[in-house]
């Protein structure tokens, strides 16, 4: 019987453009609030589903699963991969079939690009092992200038040697890629003397403004 070990629910993704980088005074320009019935989808013309073995690379065991797939070890009538809950949630669920694991990705490419502004997300994840859940940016030219030439924005990532209370935000370019990217963790506050953790059971907003000269990321409270 299928498991749902980890989930990434995304309430709203909002890509806000800025009238004046001094201003700060921002207007949105695209969004997606996830609002649809339950079980229904994201709309095909805001995102692409990707389907196949996970990133090369990064040793990623599981296979991606395309929200209609019913093949290898998708499943989308047993158990989807990524749907809408009805209440303004995206689910992305990580499922292990006894022999298999399956996830689901999807991005914007082609679909959605932005030149400075501010870019956010409400998540809510699970930690585990070997759980990846990133919410990033990649150049909208990366099918001929291959990264990291063409450029990288993790707005949040989480990987199982960060501990359940630590998230990363970095940037990867040419001679700044993989470990050498440049950014920082961000730990979650304790609370009441516990040490906090990404799965505190909230939503929490993971964002990134950009102007020209400057990227800065933040966890709930955007800079001003």
């Amino acid at each position: 019987m299928a498991r749902t070990l980890s989930r990434l629910l995304p309430l709203a993704l909002a890509l806000l453009a800025v009238t004046s980088a001094h201003a700060q005074t921002w207007h949105l320009v695209w969004s997606d609030e996830f609002n649809g019935p339950a079980n229904s989808l994201p709309s095909e013309s805001d995102w692409n589903f990707v389907r196949g073995w996970g990133a090369k690379g990064n040793h990623e065991i599981q296979f991606y699963c395309r929200p209609t797939d019913d093949d290898g070890p998708c499943n989308s009538k047993l158990h989807p991969n990524l749907f809408e809950d009805g209440t303004g949630n995206l689910v992305l669920t990580a499922i292990h079939d006894g022999q298999r694991w399956s996830s689901a990705r999807l991005n914007t490419q082609n679909k959605h690009t932005i030149l400075y502004g501010r870019v956010e997300a409400r998540l809510r994840m699970e930690p585990g092992a070997g759980f990846w859940p990133a919410f990033w940016l990649l150049g909208d030219d990366h099918e001929n200038n291959h990264w990291p030439n063409c450029g990288e924005q993790d707005i949040m990532e989480w990987v199982q040697k960060y501990g359940p209370s630590t998230t990363s935000a970095h940037i990867h370019g040419p001679g700044y890629s993989g470990a050498h990217g440049i950014g920082s963790d961000f730990t979650f506050p304790a609370i009441n003397g516990a040490a906090g953790r990404i799965d505190d059971g909230a939503f929490h907003i993971y964002g990134m403004t950009w102007s020209p000269n400057r990227m800065e990321f933040y966890r709930d409270d955007p800079a001003k």
